[in-house]
């Protein structure tokens, strides 16, 4: 009948609904995101998410958490973006620790995830009583970083713009001289390193407060004014080179150079950087720095390859150069200038990874030695008694290279602020009253900075010609002792159940680096 049809009808199209339901349901992608609003948490914050890859990271910690395995070496890296992981991997190694000043509430990083101002407050607080206590006991803090992670910081901390300065050292030295002291220098350093090391394994404290309590308040003022001079150094270097290859690129264009231009120039645009209140925000940009540091030595290594394939070994090449050789002497030394930072890099270890620190150091110097090696003694071959201060004014310029040059020099740039960072802190601290007000401190502030830049121009400048000389007496005063004498001496003093092979490391190390640097500078007085 037509009821019947009418229900078998409807029947079917219940079926067929049915059917149709089951299949979208199967077909149905499973959600990637949990269900946010049961988590009371700020890392499920609308903040947190919008940040690339949030809703990947919030899925792996839930999948986490339903499974009880939340310890994983990925899970910890799922709750931290990318880029914030770049950017710790990107800073300057510690600098906070070598020093181990107070920072100011402004300098407190809040960028990750908090928008409840109750949250912030109390991640400010937390960040700022941190950093109290490691000022007031110089205790270090618990670390959390990886053996990957730990080589990577420790020998960027040691390579910068050096290693183009390196085939005029090897002129300077001979090529058989400067490549056993390289290597002398190489296994110093090591031994150096893991003296420290035991110290602060058995202390627990931060470099300036080893010192001070190995040598009381002149100690611990003796290493902050090292730590000072050192990167005050490092950073004359770089804009020394900026100038040097500023003026090779624009002299090949016939265009003019000035002096007194390029010193108010590089004052102004210093300035602007280094008056950013949170100057650790450029630290993404050393990042780049070490990167095109890579790919400028690269270039310049093929390009040097090519010189001796087509016009043969430079002339006047020696082992040993009996005229300049002493400066090779510092240079050495300034070579591995990163030697501040080694506890700091140890703290920031994770505590059950710090026994592999000393591995990880050897096999840093050692891959080192063989890159400083090949690097300056194929460029010295290339070009002989002719190279030049800085490797890459040595070349014809070509549009390529002088795109790479200027990409380096920008991003040295940018960065000088970062090397200025202790300079800063340390200055800031005895030369500013922490009761004067915001305003007053900020002004003072934005002055003292101003006239470290103006000295750090004028001596890039007075040196620029002879920069060879001015890093081999930096190395033979500042380096050596921080790198040769300074750890055998606590190593001495703190470390009781020595054996008699250790001690005479120690003692060797001791005599043989208070000698080189004393007879370095001597001779480049007296010789040069």
């Amino acid at each position: 009948s037509e009821d019947n049809f009418r229900r078998a009808n409807e029947a079917v199209q219940d079926y067929e609904e049915k059917i149709h339901t089951e299949a979208n349901l199967s077909l149905k992608r499973t959600n990637s995101v949990p269900d946010f609003h049961q988590y009371d948490h700020p890392e499920y914050t609308i903040k947190k998410i919008a940040q690339p890859g949030g809703f990947r990271r919030g899925y792996i910690k839930d999948q986490a958490k339903k499974s009880g395995n939340t310890e994983t070496e990925s899970v910890r890296l799922a709750g931290i973006s990318l880029m914030t992981y770049v950017k710790s991997v990107a800073t300057i190694s510690g600098w906070e620790n070598i020093t181990a000043m107070d920072i100011d509430y402004d300098d407190v990083d809040t960028s990750d995830g908090y928008s409840d101002e109750e949250e912030v407050s109390e991640k400010m607080h937390k960040e700022f009583e941190k950093w109290r206590v490691v000022h007031h006991d110089g205790t270090l803090p618990d670390g959390s970083n990886g053996l990957l992670k730990t080589f990577f910081t420790f020998t960027k901390a040691i390579v910068n713009t050096s290693i183009l300065f390196l085939p005029q050292a090897f002129a300077n030295g001979g090529l058989l001289f400067s490549i056993v002291l390289l290597i002398t220098c190489a296994f110093g350093t090591i031994f150096s390193t893991q003296r420290l090391i035991d110290v602060a394994a058995k202390l627990q404290k931060t470099f300036p407060k080893i010192m001070e309590i190995t040598y009381g308040r002149l100690g611990k003022h003796l290493t902050e004014f090292l730590i000072v001079t050192i990167q005050g150094t490092t950073v004359v270097a770089w804009i020394a080179f900026i100038l040097q290859n500023s003026e090779a690129i624009l002299t090949s264009h016939s265009l003019g150079y000035d002096r007194a231009t390029s010193f108010a120039l590089l004052f102004v645009l210093l300035t602007g950087l280094c008056w950013i209140r949170k100057i650790e925000s450029l630290s993404f940009c050393f990042i780049f720095g070490v990167v095109m540091m890579v790919v400028t030595s690269v270039v310049f290594f093929t390009e040097a390859v090519s010189k001796i394939q087509r016009d043969g070994y430079g002339p006047d090449l020696v082992a040993f150069n009996d005229k300049k050789y002493y400066l090779f002497i510092g240079f050495a030394s300034y070579l591995y200038e990163g030697m501040p930072t080694v506890i700091p890099i140890y703290a920031a270890m994770q505590k059950e990874l710090r026994d592999s620190y000393g591995k990880l150091v050897f096999v840093s110097c050692g891959a080192l030695l063989i890159l400083f090696a090949i690097f300056g003694t194929v460029c010295y071959l290339a070009f002989g008694s002719e190279v030049q201060q800085i490797i890459s004014t040595n070349f014809e310029p070509t549009p390529f290279l002088d795109t790479i040059v200027s990409m380096y020099m920008l991003v040295l740039l940018v960065t000088v602020p970062l090397g200025l960072v202790p300079v800063f802190r340390v200055s800031e601290h005895y030369l500013i009253k922490s009761t004067l007000s915001t305003v007053e401190k900020m002004w003072k502030t934005n002055v003292l900075r101003q006239i470290v830049i103006i000295i750090e121009i004028y001596v890039a400048m007075f040196y620029a010609e002879k920069l060879d000389s001015f890093l081999a007496i930096a190395g033979n005063l500042l380096f050596c002792p921080l790198i040769f004498v300074i750890p055998p001496l606590l190593h001495l003093k703190w470390i009781e159940d020595q054996s008699t092979l250790s001690k005479i490391g120690n003692y060797t190390l001791l005599i043989g680096g208070s000698a080189a640097g004393i007879y370095g500078t001597i001779a480049q007085f007296l010789i040069g």
